[in-house]
């Protein structure tokens, strides 16, 4: 399985991406923007499910729906975020309340990636 991970704090991507290597064995490619995880994605649309903080400094996290949608990419993807009940539904997408269970967040990964 290949997971892209975006988080602009990188300490907490970089512990995640670590315990989601071990707990699903799989390959875990972070980004500290959107921006970064784009230029991937049209390099190399391989991930089988995207996570995503939603705020960040360099721009909201939500904007990944319609930049799949733009790239014809039907990727799944979770937002983690805080304010999840503020938030409008968003196709293709799972909210998780940040920071989510380790336990959680696997299970909606395997769920959504149909393992």
């Amino acid at each position: 399985m290949n997971l892209y991970l975006v988080d602009d704090e990188i300490d907490i991507a970089e512990v995640l991406a670590e315990a989601l290597e071990l707990e699903l064995e799989a390959q875990v490619k972070t980004f500290q923007s959107l921006d970064d995880c784009l230029i991937a994605l049209d390099q190399n649309p391989t991930p089988n499910v995207i996570i995503c903080d939603v705020h960040m400094p360099t721009g909201s996290g939500l904007r990944l729906t319609s930049e799949l949608e733009k790239r014809n990419l039907n990727i799944p993807h979770i937002f983690l975020t805080g304010m999840i009940d503020k938030l409008p539904p968003q196709k293709n997408a799972h909210m998780l309340r940040k920071p989510a269970p380790m336990e959680v967040l696997i299970g909606k990964i395997k769920q959504i990636a149909q393992i």
